[in-house]
């Protein structure tokens, strides 16, 4: 809670230093503060919609780490405040066709991200509410990794990535019919991790052939999960999706 406090108290300082510098401004130094009152704005409410959301969920630790990324946010706009300084008035306009391009597609994928993460949270949230446990056998575990694609060929290392996601299969019966299942929560939004260790210690209390209490909500007797316990994954989305927009447009306005 501190962290979030914390942030919000930077980012109405942000935002009076922003607003006390456009009287002054000449029209681009207007627009390159305006967007950067924007990104103030989105990231401020992404994050503490973020850090609302895991206090809600009891996930103080990650309900911090929202409250610091306000904080590093707004830090970053004042950061670059004070950085560029006057430039913000002399600089070049940017190619209108490019910032659009840029706004088109990130935001997009702003869109995507908060309209599945607000159908992932009330699905979780329903789930949650009308589970009721039955028994399970655990069939398979494994770890499965996937790798990212190398972003930039022409550095002379290779930049590609790759993320590991514990999977767990087991069966169960409802209302007299066979499932098969792979959720360990209620929501669709897989947890990567870095290493193939990590994600295989989430899932070690998992045994092949040992039989175990799931979830399943009547609503969705196919979609049964190990974890009765809120996942982050539609928080993250949320609060993305609303912080992107903002950032994005600053950005066009002053690189593009």
């Amino acid at each position: 809670m501190f962290a979030s406090l914390l942030g919000i108290f930077i980012a109405v300082l942000t935002a009076v230093f922003l607003l006390a510098m456009t009287p002054n401004s000449s029209p681009a130094g207007l627009a390159a503060a305006m967007s950067l009152l924007v990104a103030c704005g989105t990231t401020t409410i992404g994050f503490l919609l973020g850090a609302v959301l895991c206090w809600r969920l009891k996930q103080g630790n990650y309900s911090g780490r929202f409250g610091w990324l306000i904080v590093v946010a707004n830090v970053t706009i004042i950061a670059l405040l004070f950085i560029l300084g006057d430039r913000l008035d002399n600089r070049v306009e940017g190619s209108a066709i490019a910032q659009t391009i840029a706004m088109v597609f990130f935001g997009g994928l702003s869109a995507m991200l908060f309209i599945v993460g607000v159908r992932e949270y009330a699905r979780q949230s329903r789930a949650l509410r009308t589970a009721v446990p039955v028994q399970a056998k655990i069939i398979a575990t494994r770890v499965e990794g996937s790798v990212s694609a190398d972003t930039d060929p022409s550095l002379q290392r290779n930049t590609s990535t790759t993320s590991w996601e514990p999977i767990v299969e087991f069966s169960y019966v409802h209302a007299g019919l066979e499932h098969v299942s792979r959720r360990l929560h209620a929501n669709v939004i897989v947890r990567g991790y870095a290493s193939a260790e990590s994600a295989q210690e989430a899932i070690a209390e998992f045994r092949p052939g040992t039989t175990v209490i799931a979830y399943v909500s009547p609503a969705a007797p196919g979609e049964a999960f190990l974890r009765r316990e809120a996942g982050l994954g539609p928080v993250v989305f949320l609060a993305f999706g609303i912080a992107i927009p903002g950032v994005v447009w600053a950005f066009a306005v002053l690189a593009l």
